[in-house]
């Protein structure tokens, strides 16, 4: 027992060769200590102190730009990216100047049909693109943009066209291969969409080459199928999925909410089974308590389908829109209940079953 205590206390972290022991990591902590106080002595320091007149904290100009300014004794917003007038310039790459960029978005062939991408549950894809094509912050020239935006459609590419996964990651690659802001930046201003649950899994080199990128994408949690995520909390962005335009838009929506003294339901789920325990489970009960739980078992074609408005009027038909996970974490009708005022659940099917008792 002596010697293994012996040992602990002697045993010596190796670096480089450099040996780092017990009194480096104090030096390092009271380092840590001081620079904190030194930062907090400045920050109380007497606005006297300080020049009354507009001067810059920095000698010099980083990255063409101004980062701060005292004004009255108190920093100003930095002149561009962030405060109350945002300024950020973002480079939208054009489907003509690289090759390889139109398959990823109309396919092989050249024939997929952008608009019914725009309209699916992925049409984020699509939708973001085009926002950001005719925004204010889009910048055509490279040397002066913030962010590079890639435009890729691969998921509707992959569903109209049959683009396999191995297609789709060659293509990525021949793609990235020609920007030089890429590769000079190591990706980390490049922002890409990923709108399904498979998320950057689809290009299946992204820990490779697009480790360092931004990603925007419905879903944050790729653990359970793929066993490691592609998203990261520090660069990248959970966004919606897409919602047809018509529930969104401003005026009179496709289908207004109904009160709640006028729904019929106590709750609904209205989805294909997908053979998942979960989506099977509802359906039996909605066929035990068809007063209580809307759950017909759906196809992707007539006359088991629901069509949008369809949809949408049964939607808002229940107090509750039940929302079990899909093959994926993430489910569209999430977002869509918001639009008809539904509150929504992960459901429990032994949790109903008490409930419908009652």
């Amino acid at each position: 027992m002596g010697t293994l205590n012996s040992y602990h206390r002697t045993k010596r972290i190796w670096h480089h060769g450099t040996p780092c022991t017990n009194t480096h990591q104090i030096g390092a902590l009271l380092l840590i200590v001081a620079t904190l106080f030194i930062n907090r002595l400045w920050d109380h320091l007497p606005s006297a102190l300080h020049n009354n007149s507009q001067c810059s904290i920095f000698n010099q100009d980083r990255s063409h730009r101004k980062l701060a300014h005292f004004n009255g004794g108190y920093p100003s917003w930095p002149e561009r990216g962030y405060g109350s007038h945002l300024s950020l310039k973002i480079y939208v790459y054009d489907e003509n100047e690289i090759d390889g960029l139109k398959p990823l978005m109309y396919g092989k062939e050249g024939v997929v049909d952008v608009d019914i991408c725009y309209q699916g549950q992925w049409g984020t894809q699509v939708k973001i693109h085009r926002l950001l094509l005719s925004s204010r912050f889009r910048t055509r020239k490279k040397e002066e943009a913030d962010f590079f935006f890639v435009p890729a459609y691969v998921k509707c590419v992959h569903m109209l066209e049959g683009l396999t996964e191995e297609e789709i990651n060659q293509t990525y690659v021949e793609v990235l291969s020609q920007m030089p802001y890429f590769r000079r930046s190591g990706g980390r201003d490049h922002i890409f969409v990923f709108p399904s649950g498979n998320g950057a899994h689809f290009f299946t080199s992204w820990k490779t080459f697009l480790n360092r990128s931004i990603f925007l994408t419905p879903e944050g949690d790729r653990t359970d199928n793929k066993n490691s995520s592609s998203f990261h909390t520090w660069k990248d962005i959970i966004i919606p999925g897409n919602v047809h335009d018509e529930m969104t838009k401003n005026g009179a929506a496709l289908v207004e909410p109904l009160p709640l003294s006028k729904r019929n339901y106590l709750a609904n789920y209205l989805g294909r089974a997908q053979g998942l325990k979960g989506r099977l489970q509802l359906i039996e009960l909605a066929r035990q308590y068809p007063d209580k739980l809307e759950a017909p078992d759906l196809k992707h074609d007539p006359p088991d389908k629901l069509f949008k408005l369809e949809y949408f009027e049964h939607l808002r038909n229940a107090k509750f829109c039940l929302i079990p996970r899909g093959l994926s974490s993430w489910t569209l009708r999430f977002y869509e209940s918001f639009f008809v005022v539904c509150p929504h659940s992960h459901s429990h099917s032994l949790s109903l079953f008490v409930l419908f008792q009652f």
